[in-house]
């Protein structure tokens, strides 16, 4: 009979590779940021915050699109990592310990997959309305 044995908690050098990841995240989206302003239609929306509706220089980018390329600032993004680079630090040594610490460290994991896919996911999103793009 095959035994079930409970997960253990996080390690030392699990907490270091999460807050490494917290660091790596951000600098990845603002390289991929940079990449498609720079190689799409896209690229006359700056790097500033645009607004949530409307047209933009002649194009019309998906509502989450624009929503992911506000929370893509080069601000946002610095603020991102400081938290997400010092939480998992903050964690190991003083607030949790046993079962929560692994709910924890995969809710980070969890956080940091949802928001690099959620950006990922949206550059692929139409651009413009469906009767000019059928035109």
């Amino acid at each position: 009979m095959m035994k079930i044995t409970s997960a253990q908690a996080p390690s030392r050098r699990d907490w270091m590779l999460l807050a490494a990841v917290g660091l790596f995240v951000p600098a990845l989206l603002a390289l991929l940021r940079v990449l498609v302003l720079r190689g799409t239609i896209l690229g006359g929306l700056g790097t500033g915050f645009i607004s949530i509706a409307g047209p933009i220089d002649g194009i019309w980018p998906h509502a989450f699109y624009r929503i992911m390329h506000d929370l893509t600032h080069p601000l946002l993004l610095m603020a991102y990592a400081a938290a997400f680079a010092c939480l998992p630090l903050y964690a190991r040594a003083a607030l949790v310990k046993g079962q929560r610490s692994l709910l924890l460290f995969f809710g980070i994991l969890v956080v940091h997959a949802a928001f690099f896919f959620s950006y990922f996911g949206s550059v692929f999103l139409p651009v413009g309305d469906m009767v000019s793009t059928i035109k």
